[in-house]
């Protein structure tokens, strides 16, 4: 039996999970620092197999900022 994907699920670069690597709450608190690898951090070789580096940096600069404009932020309160 030979499996095929959706049209749907053939335009995803990325699988959905059930359960997320990090909490919500973790991510938010890091997300900011995400960055793809560079050879000036002392890799070797970079490579980018999915899409080219100009469009690996557009989806992850896209996804920062939608980030930045959907993630709750918790007050906080100082008592002086």
């Amino acid at each position: 039996m030979q499996v095929e994907l959706t049209e749907e699920e053939s335009k995803m670069c990325f699988r959905k999970k059930a359960t997320p690597d990090l909490t919500a709450k973790v991510l938010a608190a890091i997300y900011p620092k995400f960055t793809l690898p560079v050879k000036d951090e002392g890799f070797d070789e970079v490579k980018y197999t999915w899409q080219p580096e100009a469009k690996a940096k557009q989806y992850l600069t896209n996804w920062i900022q939608e980030r930045k404009l959907t993630t709750r932020v918790s007050a906080v309160r100082c008592i002086g």
